[in-house]
């Protein structure tokens, strides 16, 4: 998780491309705290539609509603929350909704979503499983299978993490 108290602006602006964002762009870049007090850098792009402005690990995190927000996230501070913030689950049968969804592996993390609604079958969740996330520099996708939200990234490995304030019948608590 992060703290949002301790949002600073560090560079007021300069000119980065981040992927997918195929063009450069001015960014204002903060230093941010997890709530256990690792550092992070997020980007706030300070240009294009309002869904431009983050990625899915932006929406993931639910920058969009955070303070000066919304932020692009890149895939290693991502990794950073996901460490200080959340608990790896065993298993895809132990997915609820609120839960993350990762494609990547255990060096980076390509992708990211939430997890809406959990569709089961013996070995974990099926493909019909819904999901919330964002694809690349388009708008959200709100509640939408599995199967069509993961595109390119469907041949990655899944993996799924819970906030660790997570209580149940409840989203993540902070």
């Amino acid at each position: 998780m992060i703290d949002w108290r301790t949002l600073e602006p560090t560079c007021i602006t300069r000119s980065v491309k981040l992927q997918p964002i195929d063009r450069l762009v001015w960014a204002a870049i903060f230093a941010v705290k997890t709530t256990i007090g690792t550092d992070l850098e997020l980007w706030r792009i300070l240009e294009g539609e309002s869904y431009e402005r983050f990625n899915c690990h932006g929406f993931t995190l639910r920058t969009q509603d955070a303070p000066q927000g919304p932020f692009w996230v890149q895939w290693s501070e991502m990794f950073k929350v996901l460490i200080d913030g959340y608990v790896g689950l065993e298993s895809a049968v132990e997915v609820l909704p609120g839960d993350v969804i990762v494609w990547g592996n255990e060096n980076r993390i390509e992708h990211s979503a939430l997890v809406r609604t959990p569709v089961y079958h013996a070995d974990g969740i099926t493909e019909e499983t819904r999901v919330d996330g964002k694809n690349g520099t388009r708008p959200p996708d709100m509640d939408v299978p599995l199967s069509e939200f993961q595109g390119e990234f469907r041949g990655c490995r899944r993996m799924f993490f819970r906030s660790r304030g997570y209580e149940a019948g409840c989203r993540a608590v902070e």
